[in-house]
């Protein structure tokens, strides 16, 4: 049986999109920061626990001189978006 709901539907986005911000404040700031690399790695990786429904969609590739380079995988958020509140 396949159910649908708007009001699920409308959380499911607002939980993602509060996830989302957060994650990409968190990325913006990390990318602002002098710090080497085994250290930006270890506060991504805290990122990653904290926001992981979020991580999901964010493509994350730190450099070897320690900065960050953030992107949005747009096709994967069309892919959750088309199954929200089912």
């Amino acid at each position: 049986m396949l159910a649908r709901s708007a009001s699920r539907v409308a959380k499911e986005r607002a939980i993602r999109r509060k996830q989302l911000t957060r994650l990409w404040q968190r990325l913006r700031q990390l990318q602002g920061m002098a710090l080497t690399r085994d250290t930006l790695l270890l506060k991504l990786g805290a990122a990653r626990q904290r926001w992981l429904a979020a991580w999901r969609l964010v493509q994350v590739d730190p450099q070897p001189d320690g900065t960050l380079v953030v992107a949005l995988n747009r096709a994967k958020l069309r892919q959750v978006r088309r199954r929200e509140g089912r």
